[in-house]
């Protein structure tokens, strides 16, 4: 099969090799199966908008993620998630004091993230990690709701420090939490669980 290029100035054409290629900066839907390695891209996205879904069916095999480093600290004590935090895969807050609160974004950061109100849909969903960058033990960050978005009660919202001697932690586990946030609502309501 000879392999075909879509541009946006050229329109479709024929180039030797094989397999397609899309160079489009024009919003698409693209649905296709691919056995073997798909690069999805998209250098005309907004900071903070979620540019590529991949839906894997019933088969649920491991998709390998790239992605940018992540960031340093957003925030020494406090800090409420934006779409543009979340977009990056990994947050990084530095706790302070006993219980530091890390809200959700608001319904307006969902809806952004998921690339507006035509796209977002219930059941889309990431996967995120919360690292506590703090070094004091039992100083933990704890996952808080904001209006319409619904988070782990208890333990599975802490995440602990990154303490040298965690002997006396009142909170265990890893520095790192790694939650799922799933749409529940096209107004931007979600329910984050956490996996790990």
């Amino acid at each position: 099969m000879p392999k075909i290029q879509i541009t946006d100035t050229r329109g479709l054409e024929q180039k030797v090799g094989t397999g397609v290629v899309i160079d489009s900066s024009v919003d698409s839907t693209l649905n296709m199966d691919v056995h073997s390695v798909i690069t999805a891209t998209s250098q005309h996205s907004a900071a903070g908008t979620l540019s590529v879904k991949i839906d894997k069916g019933i088969h649920h095999y491991p998709i390998i993620h790239t992605g940018p480093a992540p960031a340093a600290s957003l925030a020494t004590g406090a800090h409420t998630l934006t779409a543009v935090n979340l977009s990056k895969g990994y947050c990084i807050v530095t706790a302070n004091a006993t219980s530091v609160a890390v809200t959700m974004p608001t319904k307006a950061h969902i809806i952004a993230l998921f690339g507006g109100s035509s796209n977002i849909t219930v059941g889309d969903s990431i996967e995120w990690s919360l690292h506590n960058a703090g070094t004091t033990v039992n100083q933990s960050l704890v996952l808080t709701a904001n209006t319409g978005q619904a988070v782990p009660a208890n333990i599975a919202g802490k995440v602990g420090a990154n303490a040298a001697d965690a002997s006396s932690a009142t909170v265990g586990g890893s520095s790192t939490g790694v939650f799922q946030t799933r749409v529940t609502n096209v107004d931007g309501s979600t329910t984050t669980i956490r996996l790990a």
